[in-house]
């Protein structure tokens, strides 16, 4: 919006408004940068997905990742010692900037690899379980 004088039956320009928007209130929602033009924006719906794309998005893929205090409740064990096996590297886990976050296939791979089963008597052949009572395997 540059300003016009009229100046002896002429329009003329005034180069000292000339590349300035403004700011005010009259609707036309300037920036207060000199040059800067508006865009029209995709609205607030924004993109649509396609449809049947069968993908993933990031926010998706980061809406499934584990934090420290849902990984603690999914254990039943206190987030103080899901931060120890962090700190120990003993479980696998995702750094997010500077948030920990957990994938539950990994945890669920981790879970299964630590799993210990029954000990084996070897003087009998028999396994002996948590309580020691011998029973045939």
């Amino acid at each position: 919006m540059s300003s016009r004088t009229e100046h002896g039956g002429g329009v003329v320009k005034c180069p000292e408004s000339e590349g300035r928007r403004s700011s005010g209130g009259n609707g036309e929602g300037g920036t207060g940068r000199v040059g800067a033009a508006r865009r029209p924006g995709p609205g607030p719906q924004g993109r649509r997905p396609r449809e049947g794309a069968g993908r993933q998005t990031d926010s998706q893929a980061q809406s499934q990742l584990l934090d420290s205090e849902a990984l603690a409740r999914r254990l039943n064990v206190t987030t103080r010692f899901v931060r120890r096996l962090v700190a120990e590297r003993r479980i696998p886990f995702l750094k997010v900037g500077r948030s920990v976050r957990f994938d539950p296939t990994d945890v669920d791979a981790w879970l299964e690899q630590a799993k210990v089963g029954p000990a084996l008597d070897t003087a009998f052949g028999n396994t002996v379980g948590r309580t020691g009572k011998r029973w045939a395997s």
